[in-house]
């Protein structure tokens, strides 16, 4: 495999070696993920010791429900090498519940990164040892959950994911751009060479160190554009697509005050249009910023908001005997454009019109119902029989409109 930009990376089988044909050494902690038993054995719990139970009831449940709970979580941690660090991150991974983790700019070895997956618990991972103290990056996912190793950098690492997102398998890739202004290219030219290994629907997630327009950023000189057309354009050739974000705007910060403060978009999610079509209400949300100068960024499937059944428009027989319905009809045909136009404004006013005169023809029966007998029960007065005579035509009206209704129905 060629040589990136003077990092080595190759692709992988699994992630079943420490040290790769480059000499790229990556981690694994735990094997490949295990086929889900099918049912729930019980001389299976009666055999394991009771330490293990809970394991495989864990393994079970998640094999009645093979999406579980659908989220990805990517998180530019500065660096793992100090404890208050670990344990934000692993209350940040009790919060949220995400099913696999791409970490940024870990700044650890091998040996110590296999030492923090051991504290977080409950996850596997793989990565790359760090350049010295700089880039680095590692995939954590949880138990059930099979994912297969692709590819490893210092700057990536590309796994393929199954069952997650409803999709049977899809490719990830964790990135890191070069942060130099001079070797910004060496990112884009990864990007470029990643495209081509698989067909998969694709993912993209990572701390990029760049943006792709002005808005993105706040505070600080004007970024160049060509710096940033050269961004787009590598996300255009490799048929990638921003997913868009809820919440904040930006996700780094330089940890300064005032007019001093700089503001950038510089962790983001991109994916192919395959990936899109098979999760139209995937979204990425920009999670609130803790001690690190990034924000973690969180990609998790919600599900899809229940559209209203929009109710097919007829003319009701009972308007014709209305009077006040021709004018609401000459009102809207004056209000329309063109003879269509026209049309489609009659009936959205007709509707309008008939609710607020009729409503619900039922319960409007009852309540004049109900309004006559409060009238029989009083004094018979001049004020009262006229009362209940206008009551009794009113409930006539109701109910010849209610019949109607019936007969144009039957």
């Amino acid at each position: 495999m060629a040589d990136v930009q003077g990092r080595k990376w190759t692709r992988m089988q699994g992630a079943r070696k420490n040290t790769s044909d480059h000499g790229t050494k990556i981690i694994s902690h735990g094997k490949r993920g295990r086929e889900e038993e099918p049912g729930l054995d019980l001389s299976e719990l009666r055999r394991r010791k009771s330490s293990g139970v809970l394991l495989y009831l864990r393994r079970w449940l998640r094999s009645l429900n093979p999406a579980g709970p659908i989220s990805l979580l990517c998180y530019n941690c500065r660096r793992l090498d100090n404890e208050p660090t670990v344990v934000r991150l692993s209350g940040l991974l009790r919060q949220e519940g995400a099913d696999v983790v791409i970490l940024v700019e870990k700044k650890l070895s091998v040996v110590e990164m296999r030492n923090v997956i051991t504290r977080l618990g409950g996850y596997k991972g793989v990565g790359a040892d760090s350049m010295g103290r700089s880039a680095g990056v590692a995939v954590l996912w949880k138990e059930g959950v099979e994912v297969e190793v692709i590819s490893v950098s210092a700057h990536h690492i590309g796994v393929s994911v199954k069952g997650l997102f409803g999709i049977d398998e899809w490719r990830l890739s964790g990135f890191y751009g070069w942060v130099r202004h001079e070797d910004k290219w060496r990112s884009w030219q990864l990007l470029r060479e990643l495209q081509p290994m698989s067909n998969l629907p694709w993912v993209v997630i990572g701390d990029f160190n760049e943006i792709l327009f002005e808005h993105e950023k706040s505070g600080g000189t004007i970024r160049e554009y060509p710096v940033m057309d050269a961004f787009r354009e590598a996300i255009d050739e490799c048929g990638l697509m921003d997913i868009g974000y809820w919440g904040n705007p930006f996700t780094w910060w330089n940890r300064r005050g005032d007019s001093e403060a700089i503001y950038e978009r510089l962790d983001r999610a991109l994916a192919t249009p395959s990936f899109i079509n098979h999760c139209p209400t995937i979204k990425l949300n920009h999670l609130d910023f803790d001690k690190s100068d990034h924000a973690p960024i969180k990609l998790a499937l919600y599900k899809a908001p229940k559209t209203a059944k929009t109710k097919k428009f007829r003319f009701e027989d009972m308007w014709a005997n209305d009077e006040a319905c021709e004018g609401v009809i000459q009102d809207a045909w004056e209000g329309g454009h063109e003879a269509l136009g026209k049309l489609e404004w009659c009936k959205t006013k007709l509707a309008e019109w008939s609710k607020h005169r009729y409503g619900n023809l039922r319960k409007q029966i009852e309540e004049t119902r109900k309004r006559l007998m409060f009238l029989d029960s009083c004094a018979p007065t001049v004020e009262m029989v006229a009362d209940k005579r206008e009551t009794c035509t009113r409930l006539d009206d109701l109910l010849m409109a209610e019949e109607g209704y019936w007969r144009q129905w039957s």
